[in-house]
């Protein structure tokens, strides 16, 4: 197969190709090399991409409903408002890749590295994140809901504004002015209020000192205690279950 006079095969060098606008819907490109090709508003539809190298690929506007990206390497590529609608991205390594606004529903991201990247405003509806690596990611009014982010790390990522109705592995929460959620990484949960994000542990022992440091009244000093003493209830409920008192 030929497109553009590029050979599509899997395995293909194809470092630096034009593709904007191609037709490659199901085309197997299995672990080929597309670093820094343009791809823009090209139809990979059902596409095979496994271990493809999409370092700095071009890919905006892209259609990639149902492409198998498992393992595929799209560090810093360009994905604002490409659909991957059911995309299968396990593995995948996604770090500081722009993801604006794409379309990510019912997507399989567990395990994916997405460190750094942009995400702001994407749909991620339904999408499996399952022990998948958020750190400092940017999910500013994402659209989380029903989503799964068990095991998940969560560590400086940013979700204000985002949609987290029904999501998996975090508990949100608004307290005054400022937005706050947990969750548990590698058996340790972690809160996040504001700018502030420490282990729970650190927050129990020290959110008297906290809260002065920004000159909080003491009767909101004690509205977060509570937020992070049922935070702790909770975690414990989950870790050893709730048992019914038989009378």
């Amino acid at each position: 197969m030929e497109v553009n006079g590029y050979k599509i095969e899997p395995e293909t060098n194809l470092v630096g190709a034009n593709l904007l606008g191609a037709n490659l819907e199901g085309a197997n490109l299995a672990y080929a090399d597309l670093r820094g090709a343009d791809l823009r508003g090209a139809n990979l539809r059902g596409a095979d991409l496994r271990g493809a190298d999409l370092r700095g690929a071009n890919l905006r506007g892209a259609n990639l409903r149902g492409a198998d990206l498992r393992g595929a390497d799209l560090e810093r590529a360009d994905l604002e408002r490409v659909n991957l609608f059911g995309a299968d991205l396990r593995g995948a390594d996604l770090e500081r890749a722009d993801l604006e606004r794409v379309n990510l529903f019912g997507a399989d991201l567990r395990g994916a590295d997405l460190r750094g990247a942009n995400l702001r405003g994407a749909d991620l509806r339904g999408a499996d994140l399952l022990g998948a690596d958020l750190e400092r990611v940017h999910l500013f009014g994402a659209d989380l809901r029903g989503a799964n982010l068990r095991g998940a790390d969560l560590r400086g990522a940013d979700l204000r504004g985002a949609n987290l109705q029904d999501v998996k592995g975090i508990i949100s929460f608004t307290l005054g002015k400022h937005f706050g959620f947990s969750y548990k990484y590698e058996d340790t949960v972690y809160v996040r209020i504001g700018c502030e994000h420490h282990t729970l542990e650190h927050w129990l022992k020290n959110v008297e000192t906290i809260g002065k440091s920004y000159n909080y009244m003491d009767f909101e000093i004690e509205c977060y205690k509570a937020q992070l003493n049922l935070i702790a209830v909770l975690e414990h409920r989950r870790q050893y279950g709730v048992r019914d008192i038989q009378r």
